[in-house]
């Protein structure tokens, strides 16, 4: 299944790229669930992000991610990570890292999920929360990178 969410930014396309950082990471916490960081190398290709993801109810879960593309053209840059270990019930995760360039002022993020349980109906019945988890985003992409 997949979905994709887009984020319109008041700064550069290279600006924007240049503030995924670990700080913008941890801001992006979704609320009810308390995230541990235990590694976070970056955006660029090899790089790896380590998580422990600790939900009001349930034991605590990993959550490795790989990136295994990033660039630039002349519409945008990316970077594109990929489970390694995820959640239950997610067997499969790839997450896009759009910034699509719209001027030298203005950016687009666009979030761009595809994921697979291996069940379409528990596709569906968690796609509400990965939806959420990913629109809360939007505010806080505005608040923190419209200041540069």
């Amino acid at each position: 299944m997949n979905f994709s969410i887009s984020t319109h930014i008041k700064t550069s396309a290279q600006n924007t790229m240049s503030q995924f950082n670990e700080k913008l990471f941890v801001a992006l916490k979704p609320p009810l669930v308390s995230v541990e960081l235990n590694r976070f190398d970056g955006c660029t290709k090899g790089d790896k992000v380590h998580l422990t993801l600790k939900f009001p109810l349930g034991p605590s879960q990993k959550w490795n991610a790989l990136v295994t593309e990033n660039g630039e053209d002349d519409e945008k840059i990316y970077f594109i990570d990929k489970g390694e270990i995820l959640p239950f019930p997610i067997k499969e995760w790839t997450h896009e890292h759009l910034i699509f360039k719209k001027s030298v002022n203005a950016c687009i993020i666009t979030d761009k999920i595809t994921y697979f349980t291996g069940n379409k109906i528990l596709d569906v019945c968690i796609f509400p929360f990965l939806y959420f988890v990913f629109y809360w985003r939007k505010p806080i992409y505005r608040k923190l990178l419209n200041q540069y």
